[in-house]
């Protein structure tokens, strides 16, 4: 979660919460393409050939 903290909300203050939300989001969905750190740390024993398959083709957009 992203969060920002001040004392006050003012139009400047959350056009750049706003585009720090952007960037954040930019840089971070891509990767997840292309890591497998998630599916390393998700798993408790390796997959077998054919599981990855399945995990693989699960996880593909339509």
């Amino acid at each position: 979660m992203l969060s920002v903290s001040s004392d006050q909300l003012t139009p400047v203050l959350l056009d750049g919460a706003t585009q720090l939300a952007a960037v954040t989001a930019l840089t971070i969905v891509p990767k997840s393409g292309f890591s497998d750190l998630f599916s390393r740390t998700s798993r408790r024993r390796p997959m077998t050939t054919a599981t990855e398959m399945v995990w693989a083709f699960s996880r593909a957009a339509p």
